[in-house]
Parts: C-alpha cells; structure tokens; sequence
C-alpha cells in the first residue's frame, strides 16, 4: 500500500503527462496507436475507418482487417519534485470528503481507510486510488 501511495503522490507532484490513446489491432496481430490529442475526428467510409489529425492529414484502416479497437489510457512522469508539502484531501467516488489534511502524512491518510477506491487530490492535481 505504501508503494502505490509513494507512486500515487510522485505522480501527482510531478509535471504529469496524461493521454488516451486509440490502439487499432489487426488480424496478424499488428498494433497501431492514435493519440486521441491530436486526433480531429474519426469517420467510416466505404468500409474503411478513416482517422483524421489536426494537421489535416489523414490515416485509412480497412474495417474487415481490425480485429480490435480500444481506448487506452498513458501516463507518464516527467519529473520528481518531492520537497513540497502539500494539503492532502480524500473523496469516495460520490464525492463526499473522506479525509481533509493539511498535516498527516499521506500514507497515515491512506492506512486509516478501509478497503474500496478513493480520489486523492494534492498539489491541484486528482487521481484515483484502490485500497
């Protein structure tokens, strides 16, 4: 718990980066992933899925060879500022505060909670926890 707690607080006092990609599988098993960011607008037409990017340019997939589309989401950390000390607030996921601290340390925080999946906010930043 401790480790996901640790992972949980670098990311969120960190420069995160966070994308969902489109992630188009074909029958021969090859993957090719759109990042929805820069994705305009998706169109079928004349049997193929057809995805346009905000420079214009465009990508043609033939339906009959895509044996799975899905959403995927990405994160990355780009850097580890971990010297701050910063309010720390807990949500169930009907919104209700849960904890509101501004002097307990995050894992005190988290290892007086039951089981069950919170929202950890700090440092303007939300990111979901399963305990």
């Amino acid at each position: 718990m401790k480790k996901l707690l640790l992972i949980a607080l670098v990311t969120l006092l960190t420069a995160p980066a966070f994308s969902q990609d489109l992630l188009i599988r074909d029958k021969d098993g090859n993957e090719q992933s759109l990042n929805l960011d820069n994705l305009r607008k998706l169109t079928f037409e004349q049997g193929n899925l057809v995805a346009t990017l905000n420079d214009g340019s465009a990508t043609s997939y033939i339906l009959s060879s895509i044996s799975k589309m899905l959403f995927s989401d990405n994160t990355a950390v780009e850097g580890i500022t971990a010297d701050a000390v910063l309010p720390v607030s807990v949500y169930d996921l009907s919104g209700k505060v849960i904890v509101n601290s501004s002097s307990a340390s995050p894992e005190a925080v988290m290892d007086d909670l039951p089981k069950g999946i919170y929202l950890l906010r700090t440092g303007g930043k939300t990111i979901k926890l399963i305990k």
